[in-house]
């Protein structure tokens, strides 16, 4: 008798019986306080993000920071138009040939000098179409890689065309945009 009074006390300490009730319930007992300490964890993550996180300047008065749009007026200064340049294929530089590169540009230009850009442009179109060939075929696989050079190339095409369409003079294509580039 006084060993199962000992094996009842112990039991109690533990939070075991051997019955199996209170086995059922000390198992729910650690699940409810696990649940609890990762409810925690995740407040607590958030409530330091929301407290270390970067607030705005103008929280409070939103609307007087926000800028008016500006209407434009159509032939304004910031209208533009499109020139489509003819899609070009060639042979990258590379010792076995075996890769090449599909190029189509669009040549941007405000709308009020459209028709005289236009014009010759169309006038010297052999002219750059060769530049532009020739160009393209000197470039190598790793000169025609990821967006830093394809920004440089756009650059140098928009660059050459200016000078050669404008000698010394005021340039009049404002951007070279990518309409396809493919390189296989």
């Amino acid at each position: 008798m006084a060993d199962e009074a000992d094996n009842q006390i112990t039991d109690a300490i533990m939070g075991t019986d051997s019955g199996g009730d209170k086995a059922k319930s000390g198992s729910l007992v650690w699940f409810i306080l696990l649940g609890v300490v990762a409810l925690a964890g995740v407040g607590g993550g958030l409530a330091a993000g929301m407290i270390l996180s970067p607030r705005p300047a103008a929280a409070e008065g939103a609307e007087e920071a926000e800028p008016e749009p500006v209407p434009t007026a159509s032939g304004s200064e910031d209208d533009y138009s499109y020139y489509e340049f003819e899609s070009v294929t060639v042979n990258l530089n590379d010792p076995r040939l075996a890769r090449y590169v599909r190029a189509s540009v669009m040549l941007k230009m405000k709308t009020q000098d459209e028709k005289a850009t236009s014009e010759l442009i169309a006038k010297k179109l052999p002219e750059l179409k060769n530049w532009f060939h020739v160009y393209l075929a000197g470039c190598t696989l790793d000169e025609v890689r990821g967006p830093k050079n394809l920004n440089r190339i756009r650059r140098e095409i928009q660059d050459s065309f200016n000078e050669q369409l404008w000698p010394g003079g005021r340039p009049l294509i404002e951007e070279v945009l990518f309409k396809e580039f493919m390189v296989q």
